[in-house]
């Protein structure tokens, strides 16, 4: 079971929330500093990474990937849909109470 926590709503650019990771079955592991993205039709998160430069450009090198590159894909789209679950509970109406449609 994948749980997030410290989710945070950041909206600025393409960069939605940040927000840490709790893996149950592996005796609650947390991995913090985890991002949400979008821009346009595409969603994708970023795990920890240390930043380097290379050929003039700033490029990543996240520090937690599985070698296989379906089970690292499989991986980071079981966190993102638990992102995106947990983003939707955060821009959902907050809901209003019965009583603010009566007139009085």
């Amino acid at each position: 079971m994948i749980e997030i926590l410290k989710f945070e709503m950041v909206n600025k650019g393409a960069l939605v929330a940040r927000f840490s990771v709790k893996m149950q079955k592996w005796g609650g592991l947390v991995i913090r500093d985890c991002t949400l993205f979008e821009s346009g039709d595409k969603r994708w998160i970023n795990l920890p990474s240390k930043e380097y430069e290379a050929e003039g450009k700033k490029k990543y090198a996240p520090y937690l990937i599985y070698e296989d590159r379906e089970t690292n894909d499989k991986f980071k789209e079981a966190i993102m849909n638990a992102a995106l679950e947990m983003r939707n509970k955060h821009s959902a109406p907050a809901q209003r109470d019965a009583f603010e449609e009566v007139p009085f």
